[in-house]
């Protein structure tokens, strides 16, 4: 997005637009999710003019704002704007941007409106004989600070896509013309110059003037995933993509479509304690802080509900030391050397939002819960849980139908819900800083009982993992793990 604004006057609603059109121009999870948040809400403060004026805005916009416009389109599910907005979703259902094509087709079947589709010719580039080379190998020409490439390799942008290209690939295309294509496209919009360490150097000036300068999206991986949206945007076209594979490589893209509802974090809940960092004695703290304290083991205790499942963290930053507390808990889960590392989700069996939430096995899991993965993009909230599907077929539970975190049994009796907190929040990475993040999933009395009567006495194991890095030891991280099984 152009940083500079015409001089001519702005009404009070363009000038709103603008705003929210700048916020989500800018590389940063964090604000683009208040951005989404507080464009849904502009119907209810302001008046659905300025919900339209924006999402015109992104629609002819460049770069990503157009997918952008179609994402608030998705999640708008008063469907508000459709009398305005047809007939531009209608054209973009042919976007060079896969991410923004399919996406705009399956809004377009939502509101009822009739898509016309043309096949076309795919661009004789994909007929030339190229040699083969399928490994993906981090370029050895980079910016150590940066990441991206002093001196281009055409094969060097997507590197980072594996996943991403062998899926596309499957539908007949060699991986090594993917990624040329790419190079191709990302050299259209100005190559190393536009994309390389300079690019990230521009926007890192900008982020420090704003007391911004948290984790980013780089310019080249941002070209990169760009332009393989546009190499699959040409395969779709020439109808090579099969109707199957269209919302997996959407997840695979960060555009999942259709989106699940975006949630909002609530404060820290009482029963959830921060750890505690003793300033005290400096020369002990580091110790003290890995040895924790007899509350790091604890069950958790809420009135009424019963937590079955939690992910924690809290992050403590002072005098250039990082201090790092991690915890699971959840029936069932591993024990021994395989979890001595964990950073907390992983340890969970694993489900993947794909229109629906899918889980990762076809067996029900041990753990009755399962890690929400919405996109492999990574996603604000980076915790999300979920009650394995397999278990909500054999309880016969399922989402409220408002509230999707909510869910019901067959009685429509409340037996389950999840949350996501905050205890403060991702900041300036200079600032000093005390910030926690986490979810749990509790089960009503009814809930709990009936979970029992199908897996036995719950089990639940719990994982703490406390570490710490400072400059004094050159950055190595020095951790310590301990494991308890509740009653």
């Amino acid at each position: 997005m152009v940083d500079t604004f015409d001089e001519s006057p702005l009404s009070d609603e363009d000038m709103i637009a603008s705003l929210f059109a700048w916020a989500l121009s800018l590389p940063l999870d964090e604000l683009r999710r208040h951005a989404f948040c507080g464009a849904l809400r502009l119907d209810t403060c302001i008046g659905k003019q300025v919900f339209v004026a924006l999402v015109r805005r992104l629609l002819v916009g460049r770069d990503d704002e157009p997918a952008d416009g179609i994402m608030l389109l998705l999640l708008d599910t008063s469907d508000r704007a459709a009398p305005e907005l047809s007939r531009e979703v209608l054209q973009l259902t042919n976007h060079a941007d896969f991410a923004v094509a399919e996406s705009s087709s399956i809004l377009a079947r939502r509101w009822g409106l009739v898509l016309c589709t043309e096949v076309e010719a795919l661009p004789s580039f994909y007929s030339l004989i190229l040699e083969t080379d399928d490994t993906f190998v981090r370029p050895h020409l980079v910016d150590s600070a940066t990441g991206s490439m002093v001196v281009e390799d055409p094969t060097g942008w997507t590197y980072a896509f594996e996943d991403q290209i062998k899926m596309l690939a499957n539908v007949g295309v060699s991986i090594s013309s993917i990624r040329l294509r790419c190079s191709m496209f990302i050299n259209q919009w100005g190559g190393l110059e536009a994309f390389g360490s300079a690019a990230t150097n521009r926007l890192q000036v900008k982020l420090r003037q704003l007391d911004l300068n948290m984790p980013h999206v780089r310019p080249h991986m941002a070209a990169a995933a760009r332009a393989f949206r546009h190499v699959a945007g040409e395969l779709r076209r020439a109808g090579l993509i099969p109707e199957e594979a269209k919302p997996i490589l959407l997840h695979m893209m960060g555009y999942p479509s259709p989106r699940p509802k975006l949630i909002i974090p609530e404060t820290r809940p009482a029963f959830i304690r921060r750890p505690v960092l003793d300033d005290a004695n400096l020369r002990t703290q580091e110790e003290d802080w890995l040895n924790g304290d007899e509350s790091d083991l604890l069950p958790l205790i809420v009135t009424n509900y019963c937590v079955v499942a939690e992910v924690s963290e809290f992050h403590f930053r002072k005098s250039r030391r990082n201090f790092h507390y991690r915890r699971v808990r959840a029936p069932g889960l591993e024990l021994g050397e395989n979890v001595q590392d964990f950073q907390g989700f992983e340890l969970l069996p694993g489900a993947t939002w794909i229109g629906r939430i899918f889980a990762n096995s076809q067996s029900p899991a041990s753990t009755l819960v399962r890690g929400l993965m919405v996109s492999v993009i990574p996603e604000v909230p980076r915790y999300r849980l979920t009650i394995c599907p397999h278990w909500l077929l054999r309880l016969g539970w399922h989402p409220h139908p408002s509230n999707e975190l909510l869910f019901m049994d067959k009685s429509n009796a409340l037996v389950a819900r999840i949350i996501w907190w905050r205890d403060g929040g991702p900041v300036d990475v200079d600032d000093e800083v005390i910030w926690g993040e986490g979810a749990y999933i509790s089960l009503t009395m009814a809930g709990q009982q009936q979970v029992e009567v199908m897996m036995g006495p719950l089990n639940v194991r719990v994982h703490v993992r406390r570490s710490y890095e400072s400059e004094s030891n050159q950055g190595v991280e020095k951790s310590r793990l301990v494991s308890s099984r509740e009653n």
